[in-house]
């Protein structure tokens, strides 16, 4: 890998945000996402599934799937009643089960929040194993533009995995049918070392 591309990986890579049982972290949720994709658990390690694509997944017939979705979040403190500027925050990766993205969007509904606007949150786990529960807590302002965003969140996904970055005005679904091939590859050295 050249100089530019180990630079922009690095750039890149974003801390993936943990809650811990029975912890509460506020956070703000930023717009573009989630970011779907299929994987399996082997090995205590997580792998990107490449079913629905033109390669065939060697883990499916080994493992069970699930969905698992990616969004990006800025950790915000409060100062007294006010949210710090979303400019200044951290911005992290969230990892998350289709059943807390639907609570969310719940969520925002009920509290007439538009779930695709940036939106603090209270994020919180009652088990080791429970879900994800996200509650809205009130809109915020001042957000980059959407398209840079799911930029960097396919690309935050892409350095999580070991899979090539989105390329210059390439979408995040042409994104997942070029790597398709990457995917696969890895699937299949990962089932291989699997026990017969």
């Amino acid at each position: 890998m050249d100089r530019e591309v180990l630079l922009r990986r690095a750039r890149a890579q974003l801390t993936l945000l943990r809650v811990r049982a029975g912890g509460v972290c506020q956070a703000v949720i930023v717009p573009g996402g989630p970011l779907w994709l299929g994987s399996h658990w082997v090995d205590r390690r997580q792998v990107l599934c490449c079913a629905g694509s033109a390669e065939a997944c060697m883990l499916c017939g080994e493992s069970a799937s699930r969905v698992t979705g990616f969004v990006l979040v800025m950790v915000s403190q409060l100062n007294g009643s006010q949210v710090t500027p979303f400019q200044q925050k951290r911005l992290m990766l969230l990892e998350l089960s289709p059943l807390s993205w639907s609570g969310f969007e719940m969520s925002a509904r009920f509290e007439g929040l538009d779930a695709c606007g940036p939106i603090l949150a209270d994020i919180s786990r009652k088990g080791a194993r429970s879900p994800l529960r996200i509650e809205c807590v009130s809109a915020v302002d001042g957000c980059s533009q959407v398209d840079v965003l799911v930029r960097a969140l396919v690309d935050a996904v892409a350095v999580l995995f070991g899979l090539p970055l989105v390329n210059d005005a390439e979408t995040a679904e042409q994104w997942r049918d070029r790597v398709a091939p990457v995917v696969a590859r890895l699937a299949a050295v990962k089932a291989a070392t699997l026990p017969r």
